[in-house]
């Protein structure tokens, strides 16, 4: 994790949220979306750059890896 990345979320933290996370890589997205989400859950991407892109691709790829690991009928429900 870089330095300013960890810094981030340390205050996050601190602030008190109680559910604050750092990828390593976008590729653990939707791991970490299918672990952590529940439906109903508001997921928004604040960023600059590639954020906007990475929005757009989470659905298929939450029903991608959903689908490959067996969690078919998982409570997260794609939109």
């Amino acid at each position: 994790m870089k330095a300013l990345q960890k810094k981030l979320l340390l205050g996050i933290l601190a602030y008190g949220h109680k559910d604050a996370y750092a990828l390593e890589s976008i590729d653990s997205l939707p791991c970490l979306m299918a672990n952590h989400a529940s439906s109903g859950d508001l997921i928004i991407f604040l960023g600059a750059g590639d954020c906007t892109q990475w929005a757009y691709d989470l659905p298929s790829q939450l029903e991608d890896y959903l689908e490959n690991s067996g969690k078919e009928g998982h409570l997260l429900s794609v939109a």
